[in-house]
């Protein structure tokens, strides 16, 4: 009986020892490197971002914009379960309705599986506002 029960134990254990990973973005974009929350519709400048993030399997998940010191600006979304939500829009505002300072702003993406309960974060991605009479901001622009 024992040497049955070992066995079992030998067989099954490989299939619950396997480490599940944690989620991962499938894809990850924002529409705009650069916001003019305060521009007229016709300028062409960009007034609000799309933040669209789709995941590997169903999360638990919170999008987020934080200040350049870390404080959390605004709550952006959130969902006890989802694979693909719909794109978020910023438009440069805080939680109160007020425009933000102009500045460099991280989004930031926590994720928890809800099969494993592995979570993942992301912050690699940054949002510039920028007053509409600023130079318009460009990523290949190096300055000297």
């Amino acid at each position: 009986m024992r040497t049955v029960g070992l066995l079992a134990l030998a067989i099954l254990l490989p299939a619950f020892a396997h480490a599940a990973d944690a989620p991962t973005p499938a894809t990850y974009t924002i529409s705009h490197d650069t916001l003019y929350p305060a521009a007229a519709a016709e300028s062409g400048l960009a007034t609000t971002t799309a933040i669209d993030v789709a995941f590997s399997e169903p999360v638990k998940v919170s999008i987020k914009i934080l200040s350049a010191s870390g404080a959390m600006v605004k709550s952006l979304y959130s969902s006890s379960s989802v694979t693909n939500p719909t794109p978020k829009m910023w438009d440069g505002m805080n939680t109160s309705g007020a425009r933000v300072d102009d500045g460099t702003y991280t989004v930031l993406i926590s994720a928890t599986s809800t099969a494993t309960g592995l979570s993942m974060t992301d912050s690699s991605k940054t949002n510039t506002v920028a007053s509409p009479g600023a130079p318009r901001v460009s990523p290949d622009t190096t300055s000297t």
